[in-house]
């Protein structure tokens, strides 16, 4: 489903840029977190934290003043098109905990949550 979703956003935004009266710039970005063991890991973060998987490299949820919930500290990796971002994801894929059981000797022990960002911003026409 993702590879189809990142098609689509990267299409949009190429038709959108495109068009003779467009107005705006995008920017793309892309988080993956990990969900295991009641704790939030961000698979992007290359730190020597993050490495070592101590209990620094765990996110904290925060609100902020508006009332909205965003994760303190994730990193957001610009991607440029739908192959950056299938590669960026398939990075943190690869960095997911695992474990054997009776099935399957590599099973995914966790919940992979995939977030991306598009912003569009209006360019001055001065």
């Amino acid at each position: 489903m993702l590879p189809r979703v990142a098609h689509t956003i990267f299409s949009t935004i190429t038709d959108n840029a495109s068009s003779s009266d467009n107005e705006f710039t995008y920017n793309v970005g892309m988080s993956v977190i990990e969900i295991y063991l009641e704790r939030i890991v961000d698979l992007l973060d290359n730190s020597p934290a993050f490495i070592k998987k101590n209990s620094d490299s765990m996110l904290k949820i925060r609100e902020d003043a508006s009332g909205g919930v965003y994760l303190e500290g994730v990193v957001e990796q610009s991607v440029a098109n739908a192959k950056d971002l299938l590669t960026c994801l398939e990075t943190a894929a690869k960095k997911r905990s695992t474990g054997g059981h009776a099935m399957n000797a590599r099973s995914s022990r966790s919940h992979l949550v995939a977030i991306v960002t598009v912003t569009q911003k209006k360019v001055s026409t001065r």
